[in-house]
């Protein structure tokens, strides 16, 4: 052991170093002692070194064995099928609510009510517990302001629900995006569907539980394979018992299956099927008439396919579905079933797009037609139109007075709206420089953000 004595210590090691130079096989040693050292310790380094310094040049040089290469390769994505529904856009601003994927996730809503409570204007309105029926009112209208698509599909309202929709029966465990296009006096809601882009299996398996017995359950499998083809399956159940001061029983089965074929990104082919079942006993509350109790199913099906001239979603596309749909419940008294028919045709470029949409029914309503339109000559001016015709049938269900069957022999209902919006100032991030809090803005005009680069959300100043 050294001796010290001050800040000096005798006996300890001055530097032990050995280098190798690129390519080289010579070795440099020093090794120095502020004391005299034994000598058998240098010359034991220097002789390890020497030895070792050739055998370490001829290694070759190892990889890093924590770098893994992506697994999942440039030819794993397959193309899959454009949405059919939705408006393709530009729109102004507040015009298009959009829920990915990541806001179904987070927001927590279990149904579609739930979900449409957080567009701005939209009250839920709900007769009690979990499970219980449940509609939103918009614009001071009640549930006839609500236009339900899935897929592309329309769904109608049937079965006791013949003028609105009980949102409560739709699940979102089996879509990945909602779009809501919010009218002066109506809402849109586009349903999109999930599926798998990648050529691998995805399955998901989910259990949530919470007061008065209230669970549910959700089972869903994902695959897509080299030839385009894919398949979904899904299963989604949810149940309740109610608490003490509204019991009721609740149980709702939701089953979806849907299969694709996308050969290549211009063609494509989709059939799908939505089916539930719910049955919900008498409510009874106090001071309020009861809730009758429900046993009532419904299936919707349809088959789609569509042609596009480019690969990029630009240019002209043509979609054509045809689906069923059927309600009943288990009196059989509500069995009722209704056919649909649409076709699509769609052009979209850089600044403008434009679709027609003719869709026949073998209900009241057998004819419906669909126009809109958007424009972006600039940037920070946006303009978006859109009209609609509907054909009605006289009622010719027994009982009906012949004079009114007459008088209502042809009636038409047309629907036309526009919006735009004019984007003059843009708020971007804070000044560079800018200190304290809150930090003041920059204002610049889109020419100035746009040459500078500056990612800024617009600022709506007329609409």
């Amino acid at each position: 052991r050294p001796a010290c004595s001050g800040n000096s210590c005798s006996g300890a090691p001055a530097e032990v170093s050995g280098a190798r130079g690129h390519g080289g096989t010579g070795a440099q040693i020093a090794c120095g002692f502020r004391a005299p050292a034994p000598r058998w310790l240098c010359a034991s380094l220097v002789f390890a070194l020497v030895a070792a310094a050739p055998l370490a040049a001829q290694e070759p040089a190892r990889r890093d064995s924590l770098t893994q290469a992506d697994t999942i390769s440039a030819d794993s994505f397959r193309t899959v099928l454009p949405t059919l529904g939705p408006p393709p856009g530009p729109l102004p601003r507040g015009g298009r609510i959009v829920f990915d994927e990541d806001a179904l996730h987070f927001l927590g809503a279990l149904t579609l009510g739930e979900l449409l409570q957080h567009v701005p204007g939209v009250f839920l309105v709900r007769a009690g517990w979990f499970g219980q029926g449940e509609t939103v009112a918009y614009a001071g209208q009640g549930a006839a302001s609500l236009e339900l698509f899935w897929d592309g599909l329309a769904l109608d309202p049937l079965g006791e629900d013949s003028t609105g929709f009980d949102l409560g029966r739709f699940s979102l465990g089996f879509v990945r995006r909602v779009e809501v296009e919010v009218l002066p006096s109506a809402l849109r809601v586009y349903l999109v569907s999930d599926t798998q882009p990648v050529r691998r299996a995805r399955t998901e398996t989910s259990f949530a539980t919470g007061d008065a017995q209230t669970n549910t359950y959700r089972i869903r499998y994902l695959n897509r394979w080299a030839a385009g083809t894919g398949l979904g399956l899904g299963v989604n159940w949810f149940g309740t018992n109610g608490p003490n001061t509204s019991p009721a029983n609740v149980s709702d089965l939701a089953l979806w299956a849907k299969g694709t074929w996308t050969p290549t990104p211009r063609v494509g082919v989709e059939v799908q099927q939505l089916r539930y079942s719910l049955q919900r006993q008498l409510l009874q509350r106090e001071g309020a008439p009861p809730l009758p109790g429900v046993d009532v199913h419904r299936t919707d099906a349809f088959v789609r396919a569509f042609a596009a001239t480019r690969d990029d979603g630009m240019g002209l596309r043509l979609d054509a579905l045809f689906g069923s749909s059927t309600y009943g419940d288990s009196s059989g008294a509500l069995e009722r079933r209704t056919h649909q028919g649409a076709a699509t045709v769609g052009y979209r470029s850089a600044v403008w797009s434009g679709e027609l949409t003719a869709r026949i029914r073998d209900t009241r309503t057998p004819l419906e037609i669909r126009l809109r339109g958007a424009w972006q000559p600039v940037r920070f001016v946006t303009v978006s139109a859109y009209a609609a015709r509907w054909t009605h049938l006289p009622d010719t269900s027994a009982g009906a007075p012949e004079q009114e069957f007459r008088e209502e022999a042809d009636r038409h209902s047309s629907e036309a709206g526009a919006a735009g919006e004019l984007r003059l100032l843009r708020c971007t991030a804070p000044c560079a420089g800018a200190t304290g809090w809150p930090h003041p803005p920059c204002w610049r005009t889109p020419r100035s953000a746009a040459r500078t680069g500056a990612a800024a959300s617009p600022w709506r100043s007329a609409a």
